[in-house]
């Protein structure tokens, strides 16, 4: 992929470098399965200062990973983009993942769950908060061959898919569903 930098200097990045950046993946969650102008990313996201939010924002429209969805006057005749997420593009294939160095995979999983933890911790700030009613966190060991964890991946996968087509609705509060699933190190005790 061509992108130019803030100098307008061609460069080549690959969606592993422009996905996994911390503030870009914070959009691109933000995003996901929304219609959001850059003013709202800018509530949703109030750590991020805001020309910082430009800058990615015009970062990943370069990479083709948001689309302007509908332009919008506002007053004394400022026009404001509603951006989405362009769904099919903003996700790394295994040939991507596949293509990772093991530090650019610490890297990225630090990123990860900085952004998880970042979440937690902005639900944590409202007013008033139901961690039993609200959320669940936890591992669970599973003893699992190949073939069984590809079937507990397709069927986990054909789950969620099925409610990622909710729209919003005043009943409907939007979630976060995070998992991470991977193999126990060898020479860890297995029992």
């Amino acid at each position: 992929m061509i992108i130019k930098n803030e100098k307008g200097k061609v460069m080549t990045q690959t969606n592993v470098d422009v996905i996994l950046h911390p503030i870009r993946f914070r959009i691109l969650l933000t995003l996901a399965g929304r219609r959001l102008t850059a003013q709202d990313l800018a509530q949703a996201l109030p750590q991020v200062p805001q020309a910082t939010l430009y800058r990615h924002i015009r970062h990943l429209m370069d990479a083709d990973l948001l689309s302007i969805d509908e332009t919008r006057s506002v007053r004394g005749g400022v026009v404001e983009n509603v951006y989405t997420l362009k769904q099919e593009d903003a996700r790394l294939t295994a040939e991507d993942v596949a293509s990772l160095s093991r530090e650019d995979h610490l890297r990225f999983f630090t990123i990860f769950f900085t952004s998880v933890l970042q979440d937690f911790e902005r639900y944590l700030q409202q007013e008033p908060i139901n961690v039993a009613r609200d959320v669940r966190y936890h591992q669970v060991p599973l003893y699992l061959s190949d073939d069984e964890f590809q079937n507990l991946m397709q069927e986990l996968s054909a789950i969620i898919q099925i409610q990622q087509h909710n729209h919003p609705d005043p009943s409907r509060r939007r979630r976060l569903l995070t998992s991470v699933i991977m193999p126990v190190a060898e020479g860890t005790p297995r029992s």
